[in-house]
């Protein structure tokens, strides 16, 4: 996330006593796919990516061999989280996903 949506964040409930005590959970509009953020990510500095597309079962298969099974539930489980609390506030992110990928990966 952009450092400039969690300072507007910050901003918007500043002052607003409502909206001023408890925990927020702060992120981009877009909650996207590992291999889609490492699309973007690549986009954001002019490259292209290629990824091998690797059969989940495999992926755990390795990962167990390795004594690592519970790394497998991180990796391919969804990471999606609940904003609704924050956005509850009329708060919205000022920069996209994309925008911020830019900003944050610039020279």
């Amino acid at each position: 996330m952009a450092a400039e949506n969690v300072s507007s964040f910050i901003l918007s409930v500043l002052g607003e006593p409502e909206h001023s005590a408890g925990i927020f959970i702060v992120a981009d509009d877009e909650q996207v796919s590992t291999p889609d953020f490492v699309r973007r990510m690549a986009a954001a500095v002019g490259r292209r990516v290629h990824l091998l597309p690797l059969p989940v079962r495999l992926i755990r298969l390795a990962l167990r061999s390795a004594g690592q099974a519970r790394l497998g539930d991180s990796i391919l489980g969804s990471l999606e989280v609940d904003t609704s609390k924050a956005r509850a506030t009329g708060w919205w992110p000022v920069l996209s996903l994309d925008e911020g990928l830019r900003l944050a990966l610039a020279d």
